[in-house]
C-alpha cells in the first residue's frame, strides 16, 4: 500500500482510538456554512487579502462532529460535511475530515473564541468545472483541509466562524491537479 493512502488511515483511525481513552463524553456539534469560492491561491487570503478574486462559484451546507478534549486548551474532533455548489458549479460534495485540532484560548484573544484546523478527504459528486476553469483539470476526490477561526457573541453554545476551505490533489497524493479554494462564514451550534 502506498505510504500516502497508509497515512491517510491512521489518521482515519485516530479519532476512534483518542474515543477509547477519553475520560469525558465528546461535544457534538451541528453547524450551517456559505460561502464562495476564488481565484486566489489560499495564501493569498492570508498575505494579501485585499486582492481576494471572487468567483461566480458559490456553496452551501451542513456540518456534524464530535470533539474530545486531550489538554485544558487543546480538543481533537472528526467532522463530516454536505456541501452544495452553485453558480459555475453543480454538484454536491461530501467532506470526511478525520483530523480536526482546535485550540480555545480562554478570552486571551478579545472576542475570538477558537482557532481550529482540519484534514481529510472531499469526495464531489461530478468534475468541479470551477477547479477545471481554474486548473484545467480536477477529479472528483481530492485531499481536503480548511483553517477557521471562531468569534463570541452568540451565546455560550454558539459560534459565528470563518472559514478558508481548499480542496486539492496534496502535492500529487491524487493524480489530477485540480484545486480550489473558498470563503465560507457559518454558525455552529454545540450541544
Amino acid at each position: 500500500m502506498h505510504r500516502l493512502a497508509r497515512l491517510w488511515l491512521a489518521a482515519a483511525a485516530l479519532p476512534f482510538s483518542i474515543a477509547q481513552t477519553a475520560a469525558a463524553e465528546p461535544v457534538r456539534s451541528i453547524s450551517g456554512v456559505a460561502g464562495i469560492q476564488i481565484y486566489n491561491n489560499y495564501n493569498a487570503v492570508f498575505i494579501e487579502p485585499w486582492t481576494t478574486d471572487f468567483g461566480d462559484a458559490a456553496l452551501a451546507g451542513v456540518a456534524g462532529a464530535l470533539d474530545w478534549q486531550l489538554w485544558r486548551k487543546v480538543s481533537y474532533g472528526i467532522e463530516g460535511q454536505i456541501v452544495g455548489h452553485f453558480g459555475s458549479n453543480n454538484h454536491f460534495v461530501v467532506n470526511f475530515i478525520p483530523l480536526n485540532l482546535r485550540y480555545t484560548p480562554d478570552g486571551e484573544y478579545g472576542p475570538i473564541r477558537s482557532f481550529a484546523g482540519g484534514l481529510g478527504v472531499s469526495i464531489a459528486s461530478d468534475d468541479p468545472s470551477f477547479e477545471i476553469e481554474r486548473q484545467g483539470e480536477t477529479q472528483t476526490v481530492l485531499a481536503y483541509w480548511y483553517l477557521e477561526t471562531a468569534f463570541d457573541g452568540m451565546g455560550p453554545k454558539r459560534d459565528l466562524f470563518l472559514r478558508l476551505h481548499h480542496r486539492s490533489n496534496a502535492y500529487g497524493t491524487f493524480e489530477a491537479d485540480g484545486s480550489s479554494n473558498a470563503v465560507v462564514l457559518g454558525v455552529r451550534q454545540r450541544f
